[in-house]
C-alpha cells in the first residue's frame, strides 16, 4: 500500500462543538497515524496512509460529524510526505487572520440534564454542567482558537476529576474545553436587593431562589451571556411589577418551561414547533395560547393570543426551573 501524507482543511461550525476529539477516535478506529488541530480556518487535519483510506476517512467525517457542528466546506490535498507515530490532538495554531464563524451557545443536553438530576452523580446540582455538546460558547469566547485559556474559564483549573474525564478519549468529556465540576468550577452567590450575601450554601442556593419566586419576588440571575429577570408566569402582580420596574408596559416577555412535556401539557404542538423548541441553540418558540395554558397570558402578551416559550438554555435555568415547579417569565 504506497503512503502518502494528506492535508484536510474543515470550515464551518467546528471549533467548540467537539470536532477534535470525534476526529481522534475516528482516526483511532481508522488505525491513522497523524494529528488534528484548531486553525484560522476551522480545524486541520493530517494523515499519513493511502490515498483510498484518506478519502473514506474525509467521508466518514463528514457524515457523522458531531450533531451542533456544521460543515461548510472540506477539502483534501496532497502535501510532501510526513512520518507520525499515532494521532494525537496538537496545540491550536494561532494567526491573527481569522476565517471561522462564531459557534453559538448551546442549550444543555439531555445527558446533562441526567447528571445534574442524579443525587449519585458527582454533578448532581452542579449550577455550570456542560459538556462538549452544550453549554456556553459565544458568550465566554475570548479570542479563537477556541481553547480554554481563549474563554472565561482560563482562570479556573481542572480538578484531578475533570482532568481524567478530559483526557480519556472514552469519556464524553474528552478535550471539553468548558469541563468543570463543583470541586473546581464556578461558585454560585445568592445577594438581595441591596447586594448583601445571603449566607446560603452551594448546594441550597438553586432551592432559596426557587421558594423565593413561588413566594413573589423577582430575581435577576448572571448566567453566562449577562442577566436575566425571572419570576412567576402564574402570578399577575409579580408581572405586573416587573412590568413597572423595567418601563415595559406592553412589549411581550418569554416564558421559560422545565421540559417539553410541560409544554405538551399546555399547547399544542407541531412537527415545526417541536423542533424549534428542542433545537440546540434553546431559542424563543412563539406559540399559539389554548384552555390548558396556565400562564397569566394577558399580562405576559397583552391583546396577544399567542406567547414566546422556550427550555432553559443552560444547567442553571434547568435547575432552577425544575425546583419552581412552575412556567418563569424570563427577560
Amino acid at each position: 500500500m504506497h503512503q502518502k501524507t494528506y492535508h484536510i482543511q474543515i470550515k464551518g461550525r467546528v471549533q467548540g462543538v467537539g470536532f477534535r476529539p470525534f476526529v481522534f477516535n475516528l482516526a483511532k478506529q481508522f488505525t491513522l497515524d497523524g494529528y488534528v488541530t484548531n486553525n484560522e480556518n476551522g480545524v486541520e487535519i493530517c494523515v499519513t496512509t493511502s490515498q483510498e483510506t484518506a478519502q473514506q476517512f474525509l467521508k466518514t467525517i463528514v457524515e457523522n460529524a458531531p450533531p451542533v457542528s456544521k460543515i461548510n466546506r472540506h477539502s483534501i490535498e496532497e502535501i510532501p510526505l510526513e512520518s507520525f507515530t499515532g494521532f494525537q490532538i496538537k496545540a491550536s495554531s494561532v494567526s491573527e487572520a481569522i476565517n471561522i464563524p462564531l459557534t453559538p451557545d448551546f442549550g444543555v443536553c439531555e445527558h446533562c440534564k441526567t447528571e445534574i438530576s442524579n443525587p449519585e452523580n458527582r454533578r448532581y446540582n452542579y449550577l455550570f454542567t456542560t459538556c462538549v455538546h452544550c453549554g456556553p460558547r459565544y458568550a465566554i469566547t475570548k479570542q479563537f482558537p477556541f481553547e480554554r485559556d481563549n474563554t472565561s474559564l482560563t482562570s479556573f483549573t481542572m480538578c484531578a476529576s475533570c482532568e481524567k474525564e478530559y483526557k480519556d478519549p472514552n469519556d464524553r468529556r474528552f478535550h471539553s474545553q468548558t469541563n468543570s465540576c463543583v470541586d473546581c468550577g464556578i461558585q454560585l452567590q445568592l445577594t438581595d436587593s441591596i447586594g448583601k450575601t445571603l449566607n446560603v450554601s452551594q448546594n441550597k442556593i438553586i432551592e432559596k431562589t426557587a421558594s423565593l419566586i413561588l413566594e413573589g419576588s423577582i430575581v435577576a440571575i448572571k448566567n453566562t451571556n449577562g442577566y436575566v429577570l425571572c419570576c412567576d408566569a402564574t402570578n399577575e402582580n409579580v408581572i405586573a411589577r416587573l412590568r413597572a420596574n423595567k418601563k415595559r408596559p406592553n412589549k411581550p416577555f418569554a416564558v421559560l418551561y422545565s421540559s417539553i412535556e410541560k409544554i405538551r401539557e399546555e399547547y399544542e404542538l407541531d412537527t415545526k414547533e417541536i423542533e424549534g423548541l428542542t433545537n440546540t441553540i434553546a431559542p424563543i418558540v412563539i406559540l399559539k395560547n389554548t384552555e390548558a395554558t396556565t400562564i397569566a397570558t394577558h399580562i405576559i402578551a397583552p391583546k396577544m393570543n399567542q406567547t414566546g416559550v422556550m427550555l432553559p438554555s443552560s444547567s442553571l435555568l434547568f435547575l432552577l426551573s425544575t425546583n419552581v415547579g412552575r412556567p418563569m417569565v424570563c427577560t
